[in-house]
């Protein structure tokens, strides 16, 4: 029977790559977001066509890997346990998207008691803005209804994990730079709101991952003067690699924590579900990006244990 791990917020740019990377460790992927659909010409987009023709791993699989769209099944690596373990589970409705609102409890709730099979949730919804009141609504309160679910008594049953994707408290080392509540403060103390409701309410099925500044390519939509949806790439490896390779060799720890590649950010979220029922590699609390790189990094018991099974 294929996982099914429900995924808040994953048309955007870590939710999209948190999607590809769940397909390809064999997970049925549910996508909640406010959006619905992906958007048109975007990579999601493409993502979401594949798996209705190849099923999810293999879809999954030449999105990170675009010449694998080439390779026959007789041609992929051999020693790609994800691969293996992910074959049997190639159902052309392994990604699925529903419009929902996050920030209502009740339509939260109504969600999770639809799927009552996951065993998994990630919250990558996440409002960078200067508007103080909405960056609290969209990155505290958010993620308190899906903690709150998460301990319903007859909501999810059978999910053993949580992760919040969360954000290095930078405004903590300069307060008067980014602290300030016409800035980012908003976004800053929504994050810890709903650091509190995961931590303190879950235990040990609930796990805070703190990026930094996350790098990757995302894609942004755009409306063009004639009235046209477009799409534009916004290369932020470009700025985040290079910091990420120079903090990293001089030990920045917290107050110059290294960006975070996103699909290192992406693996740990969906490790740490995969995870969960392994008792020697159960994670819970608050990973940084240190822990995010040792836990991307590590071999993957679980893809050994649906080997074996």
């Amino acid at each position: 029977m294929q996982r099914k791990l429900l995924l808040f917020g994953g048309t955007g740019f870590v939710g999209s790559h948190i999607a590809v990377r769940a397909l390809l460790h064999g997970y049925k992927v549910v996508v909640a977001s406010r959006t619905g659909a992906p958007l048109p010409n975007t990579p999601l987009e493409t993502l979401y066509e594949r798996v209705r023709e190849v099923g999810g791993p293999r879809a999954a699989r030449e999105a990170l890997l675009p010449d694998a769209a080439a390779a026959g099944p007789a041609d992929l690596d051999a020693g790609d346990a994800l691969l293996r373990m992910a074959e049997g589970v190639g159902e052309a409705d392994a990604l699925e998207f529903v419009s929902l609102d996050a920030s209502s409890r009740q339509q939260v709730f109504n969600f999770m008691h639809d799927h009552p099979d996951a065993v998994g949730v990630i919250s990558a919804v996440g409002l960078l803005t200067r508007d103080y009141h909405l960056a609290r609504q969209m990155n505290g309160d958010t993620a308190t209804h899906m903690a709150a679910g998460m301990c319903h008594p007859r909501l999810l049953p059978h999910a053993r994990k949580f992760v919040y994707i969360s954000a290095e408290p930078y405004h903590r080392h300069f307060p008067y730079l980014i602290g300030h509540k016409r800035l980012l403060k908003g976004y800053f103390q929504g994050k810890r709101i709903g650091e509190e409701a995961v931590l303190k309410n879950l235990g040990d099925r609930g796990l805070v991952l703190r990026p930094g500044f996350i790098y990757g390519t995302r894609f942004v939509g755009l409306t063009t003067a004639t009235g046209t949806g477009a799409v534009l790439a916004l290369p932020l490896w470009l700025v985040g690699k290079p910091l990420d390779w120079l903090l990293s060799a001089v030990g920045g720890r917290r107050l110059f924590a290294p960006p975070t590649d996103v699909e290192v950010l992406a693996e740990a979220a969906v490790r740490a579900c995969a995870w969960a029922t392994l008792p020697d590699k159960n994670v819970s609390g608050i990973a940084d990006v240190y822990k995010m790189k040792e836990m991307a990094a590590a071999p993957d018991p679980a893809a050994r244990e649906a080997e074996r099974r």
